[in-house]
């Protein structure tokens, strides 16, 4: 049986995946979260412990990361290159961010980065250590994320549970939306992939077009600084690996 271990396995992402993988019964998976003080995972188990690591755990907040960019560093970056580091023979599946592009449309895997942030940034020094350490790893640039249980801060999430919606600058920022459990099977699909790959839905909306779906009063803030205005992805590559 295939061995997994998914970090983060208690956040939105990664606790999809794990009771999802759990849920076909061919696999035996292991998770670690910072959330359960699960201890040192250099000292939990052994270099050969597993066929495959899911890196889902991160620190996420651009507001955050430019407040607390020490503490960003330490986790996002030193973390995953002990993890590869430790695992450098397993299979790596790396969760980065369409945020290392920074501003523009239909980004390519072969465009050049452009971080706005230290949370971006974070994501590109990751990718550094994951293809140069890891014999066999596979790098999913993702969108924006939604879906997952109460609490969750995504736009979707906040403005189901918000009475006002908060919506930050004009609100013609422009994303591309992916469902989260959308997302747990294209990481199941990439077990026998390897490379990097842009994953998104393909389709865009403004803030404005998702607020107006909730047919709430909407409060205007504020931009938020090293907040991306308009970003999508070309997904011609992921479609074409049979990943979309």
């Amino acid at each position: 049986m295939i061995k997994i271990l998914i970090t983060g396995h208690l956040g939105m992402i990664g606790s999809r995946l794990y009771n999802y993988l759990q849920s076909l019964d061919l696999y035996e998976i292991k998770g670690i979260d910072i959330k359960d003080n699960s201890g040192d995972i250099r000292t939990l188990w052994s270099p050969e412990e597993f066929d495959i690591i899911i890196h889902c755990a991160a620190l996420t907040s651009v507001t955050e990361s430019i407040k607390n960019s020490k503490k960003y560093h330490e986790t996002n970056v030193l973390g995953t290159f002990n993890l590869v580091n430790q695992f450098s023979n397993s299979k790596f599946i790396f969760l980065s961010s369409s945020a290392i592009y920074g501003e523009g449309l239909n980004h390519k895997e072969i465009d050049s980065f452009n971080p706005q942030s230290p949370y971006a940034q974070n994501k590109i020094d990751a990718e550094f250590f994951i293809r140069g350490m890891s014999k066999d790893y596979v790098i999913l640039r993702l969108s924006n994320i939604y879906g997952g249980k109460k609490g969750e801060r995504n736009i979707y999430q906040v403005f189901e549970e918000e009475e006002i919606l908060p919506i930050y600058g004009d609100g013609t920022a422009l994303r591309d939306y992916l469902h989260v459990d959308e997302l747990v099977e294209i990481i199941r699909r990439s077990f026998d992939k390897q490379g990097i790959y842009n994953i998104g839905s393909g389709k865009t909306k403004t803030v404005l077009e998702i607020a107006k779906e909730f047919n709430k009063p909407i409060k205007f803030l504020p931009e938020r600084p090293g907040e991306i205005h308009s970003i999508s992805l070309d997904i011609t590559k992921a479609k074409k690996d049979g990943l979309l």
